[in-house]
Parts: C-alpha cells; structure tokens; sequence
C-alpha cells in the first residue's frame, strides 16, 4: 500500500477504495491515519469525520475477519478514537460508538 504524505490524499485514496475493505487493506489505512498531526486533522474536520465513518462502515462489513494479529493496532486505534473526543467534544457520541465496536470486536477475542 502506498504512504500517504497528507491526510487529504490518504482520505481521497481510501473513498477510491472498495466500500468493504479486507482487514489488511483496513488496518493500513488506520495504521496510518492515526500518524498524522492532530492539527492537519482539525483543519478538515468534515473530512476526518467522512473518513472515520467510510473506516467505521468498512470495518463493521469485515467483523469476522477480526483476528489477534490485528489486536494491538484496534485497541491503539481504539485509544487514538477516544482521544479525538476531547478534540471534538460535539462529536462525543459518534466517538463513543466507533470507540464501543472496536473494544467490543477486540474483547471477543480475549478468551
């Protein structure tokens, strides 16, 4: 997969992409994501919000493919998501959600 100097052209790239992404393609796309300063995030914040939902779309369609490999990077992401709260407290909720089916999808692994 490609590396993304700017998050607009990761956020172009992944709305090319197929609606349902296979967990690896997913995971490379939050990976990087989550490495972007939080200030080129804020400066597009409608489009931020388009790519957690486009991510959060993908990632419920590819619920059963979640193995422990993927483990560490969803709890990180998981993490990355609730500190975004504090960014954007009006988007509370919508965090909350994404927040809740990542931990939910990872607690399901955990024996």
């Amino acid at each position: 997969m490609k590396i993304f100097d700017k998050f607009t052209t990761l956020a172009d790239a992944l709305k090319k992409d197929s609606t349902f992404l296979f967990l690896e393609d997913e995971s490379q796309y939050i990976s990087q994501l989550m490495k972007f300063p939080i200030e080129e995030l804020t400066s597009t914040r409608d489009l931020l919000f388009e790519v957690l939902d486009y991510i959060d779309t993908s990632h419920t369609e590819s619920f059963y493919e979640m193995t422990p490999a993927y483990e560490e990077l969803y709890s990180r992401f998981s993490y990355w998501v609730h500190h975004l709260i504090s960014v954007f407290p009006e988007k509370e909720k919508v965090l909350e959600a994404m927040q809740e089916n990542m931990l939910l999808e990872i607690t399901q692994l955990t024996p």
